[in-house]
């Protein structure tokens, strides 16, 4: 029999973002409605990789938590700010903040995975 135990946590992390795409869960969070769904299959894998390859490097798990929580927040506060200048800024004024904008969300869906699946790690 297949011992899965060691991959639960990547499971855990893969349903966890598979309901919020499938909810459109980033659209109500403030994801621009072309791109929600988008965002988080982008961003799985990478956190998911992530997630995988960084223990191997010798950070603690206390380390690889602070890290990916830092990041989701600040990939969160960035893409808020810049929203708010996408939504105001005219229309040949609207290229960086949206970009910043879409790739704050890329980095959300990146570190969301990672720090679920680091959380659910034994070490």
């Amino acid at each position: 029999m297949v011992n899965i135990r060691p991959a639960r946590p990547y499971i855990f992390a893969t349903v966890v973002m598979a309901l919020l795409a499938l909810t459109e869960a980033t659209k109500s969070l403030g994801a621009h409605p072309w791109w929600a769904v988008m965002v988080v299959w982008r961003g799985l894998p990478i956190g998911l990789a992530l997630a995988f390859a960084l223990p191997f490097t010798g950070l603690s798990k206390v380390t690889r938590v602070v890290v990916f929580a830092a990041v989701l927040i600040v990939a969160a506060f960035v893409s808020s700010h810049y929203h708010t200048q996408f939504v105001a800024a005219e229309d040949a004024d609207a290229f960086w903040p949206g970009r910043i904008w879409f790739y704050g969300w890329i980095t959300m869906m990146t570190a969301l995975p990672a720090l679920i699946t680091t959380l659910l790690q034994k070490k």
